[in-house]
Protein backbone atom coordinates (compact mmCIF):
# COMPACT_ATOMS: atom_id res chain seq x y z
CA UNK A 1 0.00 0.00 0.00
CA UNK A 2 2.77 2.67 0.37
CA UNK A 3 4.70 1.79 -2.37
CA UNK A 4 0.87 2.79 -4.63
CA UNK A 5 1.10 6.14 -2.41
CA UNK A 6 4.13 6.99 -3.33
CA UNK A 7 3.57 6.52 -6.84
CA UNK A 8 0.10 8.50 -6.06
CA UNK A 9 -0.77 10.05 -2.53
CA UNK A 10 -4.28 10.14 -3.60
CA UNK A 11 -4.85 6.86 -4.73
CA UNK A 12 -8.09 5.79 -4.16
CA UNK A 13 -9.30 2.37 -2.15
CA UNK A 14 -12.45 1.43 -1.48
CA UNK A 15 -13.91 4.70 -1.27
CA UNK A 16 -12.67 8.11 -2.63
CA UNK A 17 -9.50 9.60 -3.78
CA UNK A 18 -6.22 9.37 -0.69
CA UNK A 19 -8.30 6.90 1.38
CA UNK A 20 -5.17 4.65 1.03
CA UNK A 21 -2.96 7.35 2.31
CA UNK A 22 -5.51 7.83 5.43
CA UNK A 23 -5.84 4.66 6.40
CA UNK A 24 -1.95 4.31 6.33
CA UNK A 25 -1.72 7.71 8.54
CA UNK A 26 -4.36 6.00 11.08
CA UNK A 27 -2.39 2.80 10.82
CA UNK A 28 -0.46 0.90 14.21
CA UNK A 29 1.32 3.81 15.58
CA UNK A 30 3.90 0.94 17.16
CA UNK A 31 4.38 0.00 13.77
CA UNK A 32 5.55 3.12 12.34
CA UNK A 33 7.88 3.72 15.07
CA UNK A 34 9.60 0.74 14.78
CA UNK A 35 10.31 1.75 10.56
CA UNK A 36 10.68 5.30 10.81
CA UNK A 37 12.21 5.37 7.43
CA UNK A 38 9.03 4.14 6.20
CA UNK A 39 6.99 6.61 8.36
CA UNK A 40 8.92 9.61 7.05
CA UNK A 41 8.26 8.13 3.45
CA UNK A 42 4.94 8.12 4.42
CA UNK A 43 4.79 11.61 5.92
CA UNK A 44 6.45 13.36 2.61
CA UNK A 45 3.30 11.31 0.38
CA UNK A 46 0.77 12.96 2.77
CA UNK A 47 2.74 16.42 2.37
CA UNK A 48 2.52 15.75 -1.45
CA UNK A 49 -0.87 15.21 -1.19
CA UNK A 50 -2.03 18.00 0.76
CA UNK A 51 -0.09 20.15 -1.94
CA UNK A 52 -2.33 18.82 -4.42
CA UNK A 53 -5.58 19.03 -3.20
CA UNK A 54 -4.49 22.65 -2.13
CA UNK A 55 -4.74 23.10 -5.32
CA UNK A 56 -8.47 21.61 -6.33
CA UNK A 57 -11.31 23.66 -6.04
CA UNK A 58 -14.10 21.06 -5.92
CA UNK A 59 -15.92 20.38 -2.49
CA UNK A 60 -14.88 16.56 -2.62
CA UNK A 61 -11.39 17.97 -2.84
CA UNK A 62 -11.96 20.23 0.41
CA UNK A 63 -13.26 17.15 2.51
CA UNK A 64 -10.33 14.77 1.50
CA UNK A 65 -7.85 18.31 2.03
CA UNK A 66 -9.50 18.26 5.88
CA UNK A 67 -9.47 14.29 5.92
CA UNK A 68 -5.66 14.14 4.75
CA UNK A 69 -4.66 17.11 6.80
CA UNK A 70 -6.63 15.49 10.46
CA UNK A 71 -4.66 12.07 9.76
CA UNK A 72 -1.46 13.50 9.42
CA UNK A 73 -1.76 15.51 12.34
CA UNK A 74 -2.34 12.98 14.27
CA UNK A 75 0.40 10.96 12.83
CA UNK A 76 3.05 12.99 13.19
CA UNK A 77 1.87 13.58 17.46
CA UNK A 78 1.98 10.15 17.85
CA UNK A 79 5.21 9.15 15.63
CA UNK A 80 7.21 12.17 17.23
CA UNK A 81 9.23 14.82 14.41
CA UNK A 82 10.50 13.07 11.25
CA UNK A 83 12.88 13.41 8.90
CA UNK A 84 12.72 12.23 4.99
CA UNK A 85 16.07 9.95 4.79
Amino acid sequence: ALERVQENPLAEGDYYPGDLLIALLRADAKWWREHLDLAAELQQSALLALSRLKEATDEDAHKTLQKVRDALDRFQVTIGPLQAS
